[in-house]
């Protein structure tokens, strides 16, 4: 019988690194539920998953039933309705009450899930959201095995258009939960991209089309998460599983003084950027045409920076990466 560490044990090197004081009470009591959710499924499973290499479903599995499967989900499509702030508290709480592995896989899942609900349509709805609170999972495929996993560069990927839908080609240097996860979201060149390499498009494919390689996965730590080689050949994905439009990017915009970067931000939401008279220049890529307005900028709090993150994992996630190359508004 596996052995719970004691709550001493896990509680941090000081109370600073409980910030439970922006939390409510709702959220408090389903972070005391994950917590029991770790020490009955999924701690116990940790170290055999890692010594064996066991992808954590069963883990991620006891996630579903109370809904952290969907967490940032509208209650209606079966989710909690929770914001940024609880999913870096719900990462945090499973990676150290339960098991890494399951934490890394579950990250990757609730990227999938948010890159599908931020272009979400009854037919990704039907299909995938509402079905997570089941234990469907999912996960992100961005990388590229010729560009050093360079996202922003996926030259050995592609699309073409045919009828009905788009012949895909995926080559992904390492797709966490590749092979075990139920669907995935994957990144490729628009077809009509002709060179432009910030011209990209996401879509959605099942298990069952892509072929992948989780036994050359072998690391030193979070053996679990099964980051294996991932492979989709010209499958045929249809129209509906196009996750927002052809070359729907997100908008970057930089603030400049002189040689240095004042400020910089990537969102796919509306931005409001104020522009001092000491900058030199102010640079955007594949940003809507802006407009002179009177509206204050907003004062950012923890949480929407959390939510800037957030956003941002489905597109830079693992890589940093470099900016896009700007061009003027």
């Amino acid at each position: 019988m596996a052995t719970v560490a004691p709550e001493s044990a896990m509680a941090g090197l000081d109370p600073m690194f409980q910030p439970e004081w922006f939390l409510d009470g709702e959220q408090l009591a389903l972070l005391e539920r994950l917590k029991e959710i770790c020490e009955e499924t999924i701690r116990p499973l940790a170290a055999e998953n890692d010594r064996t290499l066991t992808f954590p479903r069963k883990s991620l599995e006891a996630l579903a039933a109370d809904g952290f499967l969907g967490l940032m989900l509208p209650k209606e499509w079966g989710g909690l309705g929770q914001n940024h702030v609880m999913y870096a508290h719900v990462t945090e709480t499973i990676a150290r009450y339960g098991d890494a592995s399951c934490a890394m896989c579950y990250v990757m899942h609730i990227g999938a899930v948010e890159a599908l609900k931020l272009r979400a349509t009854p037919y990704l709805i039907d299909k995938y959201l509402k079905k997570v609170k089941d234990g469907l999972i999912g996960t992100l495929s961005y990388s590229d095995p010729e560009t050093g996993s360079h996202f922003w560069y996926p030259i050995a990927s592609g699309a073409r258009r045919v009828d009905g839908g788009f012949e895909v080609l995926k080559k992904a240097s390492w797709t966490t939960s590749a092979g075990f996860a139920d669907f995935y979201v994957l990144q490729t060149t628009s077809p009509d991209y002709n060179g432009d390499y910030s011209n990209l498009s996401v879509f959605v494919v099942d298990k069952e089309e892509i072929e992948a390689k989780p036994q050359e996965w072998d690391a030193m730590g979070l053996r679990g998460n099964q980051s294996g080689t991932l492979l989709l050949d010209w499958k045929f994905v249809p129209e509906d599983q196009l996750v927002g439009p052809i070359g729907d990017g997100a908008c970057y915009w930089k603030r400049i003084n002189g040689t240095s970067i004042v400020d910089n931000a990537m969102s796919k939401k509306s931005q409001i950027v104020q522009i001092e008279a000491t900058d030199t220049a102010f640079t955007t890529s594949e940003c809507q045409p802006w407009q002179l307005t009177d509206a204050p900028v907003p004062v950012q709090s923890p949480g929407d920076l959390l939510g800037q993150l957030a956003q941002l994992v489905p597109l830079i996630a693992g890589n940093p990466g470099t900016p896009p190359p700007p061009s003027t508004p």
